[in-house]
């Protein structure tokens, strides 16, 4: 295989956490979305949400490449029926184009999820999605807001579904490795930004706060499962975002210093050497 390295695309920098420097998001999703498939074992709905389902919205949708695929999914699995699917994201930089648009059979919206949803989207979902939020809040507070905007969009007994990384997990189990030795950083320096290493327990904590049931909250992981290519291209992929980069620098380190650091790392990548990835998957109700 060659070398993602010299494949690299441009788009235009974002806030977002992770597209701090520049490189192909919308690939980055793609193997991302992949990988998550591949820990859960193929199956992107838990089996207590039903199969009848009106309406969908994915929050933070990205490109929409988890509506895509739970189109085709549901269409295999008792079909998708006249099911209505929505995609959300404060910035459109990664929607499909409108010509794509047409053929998916979704509608994608701009929406901050700080700020309460329109009107016509309240109270009107059968499933709401969303995933990686981890590192796009800050604090209780921000993430009591976030969940109350995102969850009034449910029906009354509509499901939330959230997929998020479990940080802690990833360090407690890393192998002894250099790579490690730069992921153990990374992480501090998340937390350092003010985001959660246990955002999970964190987001099941202010779900139940909000009176919705939690239906079941289960860890996932790359240990035990035969490796695939995705799950070493998102490894690649952390550090072509240049976050590993941003932290070594955090610790004092110059450019030349970080990049001869980053290049060891990727040569553990190039030899076997990968870390063990941990999900944890949260499904809630809202009370009838």
């Amino acid at each position: 295989m060659a070398s993602p390295r010299l494949t690299q695309s441009v788009r235009q920098k974002s806030d977002y956490l992770l597209t701090a420097v520049e490189t192909d998001e919308t690939l980055r999703l793609d193997i991302q979305h992949r990988m998550n498939l591949h820990i859960l074992g193929q199956r992107m709905l838990h089996p207590k949400i039903p199969k009848n389902l009106e309406r969908v919205a994915d929050v933070g949708t990205g490109n929409g490449t988890w509506l895509v695929d739970l189109i085709k999914y549901r269409q295999k699995n008792s079909g998708s029926g006249n099911t209505k699917y929505y995609g959300f994201d404060i910035s459109d930089s990664l929607f499909p184009k409108p010509e794509t648009r047409q053929t998916l059979d979704i509608d994608f919206a701009t929406h901050n999820f700080y700020k309460p949803f329109p009107d016509e989207h309240v109270g009107k979902y059968d499933l709401v999605h969303g995933r990686h939020l981890s590192l796009t809040i800050q604090g209780a507070a921000d993430l009591t807001l976030a969940m109350q905007n995102i969850s009034s969009l449910l029906k009354p007994g509509g499901y939330l579904q959230f997929e998020e990384y479990d940080y802690q997990a990833i360090v407690d189990n890393r192998p002894s490795a250099y790579m490690a030795t730069t992921w153990r950083i990374l992480f501090d320096w998340v937390k350092h930004s003010g985001y959660s290493l246990d955002f999970p327990d964190d987001l099941q904590n202010t779900i139940s706060s909000l009176g919705l049931e939690i239906i079941e909250k289960k860890q996932h992981s790359t240990k035990g499962l035969p490796i695939c290519e995705d799950h070493r291209l998102n490894l690649f992929y952390a550090y072509m975002t240049g976050v590993p980069k941003i932290c070594w620098k955090w610790k004092g380190k110059s450019d030349e210093e970080a990049d001869h650091i980053i290049d060891r790392c990727l040569d553990e990548w190039e030899q076997g050497v990968l870390l063990d990835y941990f999900l944890t998957q949260i499904v809630a109700r809202k009370p009838i």
